[in-house]
């Protein structure tokens, strides 16, 4: 799916490889979420974020992600200071044409 590869290349440049790995295996091992599920997952995700990073490093690292998203989707960025990773992402899946 491409929303879930382009959340997967995005977190991967603000984390790096090693730490997203990681943060998979976490996932995969507690939740039994795979990297390509993420997308359907958000709140586990943005949950297990929070818990690495706390509230106010998480919605940095969405903002980033999201922008990041956008620019690999073909989407107009805006930012808004009330939204989380999750809220971008359903934006932007309803912007994207054949979903």
């Amino acid at each position: 799916m491409e929303v879930a590869r382009a959340i997967d290349t995005a977190l991967s440049q603000i984390m790096g490889q090693p730490l997203l790995e990681a943060i998979y295996k976490h996932l995969k091992h507690h939740y039994d979420i795979s990297s390509e599920e993420i997308p359907y997952h958000l709140p586990t995700i943005i949950r297990v974020l929070e818990e690495i990073f706390g509230a106010v490093g998480t919605k940095a690292i969405g903002s980033d992600v999201a922008k990041k998203l956008y620019n690999q989707l073909g989407l107009e960025f805006a930012e808004h200071s009330n939204y989380t990773l999750n809220d971008y992402i359903e934006e932007a899946l309803k912007s994207l044409p054949n979903l």
